[in-house]
């Protein structure tokens, strides 16, 4: 089954870039800073993609 546009699709047919550690840390970092999506990925020098713009 395909995502809609628009929506967010867990797992890819790309494959991961980043540890799993490393995605759990980078949430986390966005959850407990009260910054963007955006900021958070900017810093850590990575895209926010799709799914985590704004």
């Amino acid at each position: 089954m395909r995502a809609q546009r628009g929506q967010c699709q867990v797992g890819s047919e790309y494959p991961s870039r980043y540890s799993d550690e490393y995605k759990r840390d980078a949430i986390e970092l966005v959850r407990s800073s009260g910054r963007t999506v955006t900021e958070v990925a900017r810093e850590l020098g990575i895209s926010p993609g799709p799914c985590g713009a704004g």
